[in-house]
């Protein structure tokens, strides 16, 4: 292999998704061990093709803040609500949840498990208008959680079907607002969810409710 001529790095994902693949190109073999080995550990599986090296890496986590590329996937409620989530190599949540019903869905973050004091996020398909609908919300006690004055979520898709409505969104770990959004950590949180039978936010009621603990670094 000649070290002089550029040449491409692939961080192939063996423990992640196609979703987390990475290619850098190079100049020389300075560079890659400057720009690599401060974030990435190597192991010994390197293979040499052409003017390409192909890195089988695994994640560093001190130099990303501790967060580690995971996807969780979590049957709740006997398999009626079901939670899928992600945590990027970027610091971003995502999620997504399929549920049956035809109304609005419910997911999370709370201190305790009860509704009380949850960043939550509410969203849905409103098939009467065929419009998608979201909202980053606080809950400061029982009832529909408020607006916050930020909206730190990001809607990636929201539909609907004869039996289910599927939401999926994003959002960052930290989002910065102290004052209403509650923080990703890597340990186990509470996560509640929620359904509702329409699109009219009301009282989801005592079945369709609930919450469960995980650790969304971790999946």
């Amino acid at each position: 292999m000649n070290t002089n001529s550029p040449f491409e790095v692939v961080l192939h994902p063996v423990l992640f998704d196609e979703g987390y693949k990475k290619a850098i190109t190079f100049t020389d073999s300075s560079s890659v061990a400057a720009t690599l080995f401060p974030i990435y550990f190597i192991p010994t599986l390197i293979e040499m093709e052409s003017t390409k090296l192909f890195v089988f890496a695994t994640l560093l986590v001190s130099a990303l803040g501790g967060i580690v590329p995971r996807r969780a996937v979590v049957p709740i409620n006997d398999g009626k609500y079901l939670l899928e989530t992600r945590v990027t190599l970027t610091g971003i949540l995502t999620v997504k949840v399929t549920v049956e019903s035809k109304g609005w869905v419910g997911w999370g973050i709370s201190p305790t498990g009860e509704m009380a004091g949850s960043d939550m996020v509410i969203g849905g398909f409103n098939a009467d208008t065929g419009e998608a609908y979201i909202g980053d919300r606080f809950a400061s006690g029982h009832g529909v959680p408020a607006l916050d004055t930020i909206q730190n979520v990001e809607l990636i898709s929201a539909s609907e079907n004869a039996t289910h409505t599927i939401l999926e969104f994003s959002r960052a770990v930290d989002t910065g607002d102290v004052d209403q959004d509650l923080r990703v950590e890597n340990a186990i949180q509470h996560i509640v969810w929620a359904a509702g039978e329409t699109d009219d936010l009301a009282y989801h009621g005592q079945v369709d409710r609930g919450h469960i603990h995980i650790n969304l670094m971790d999946g």
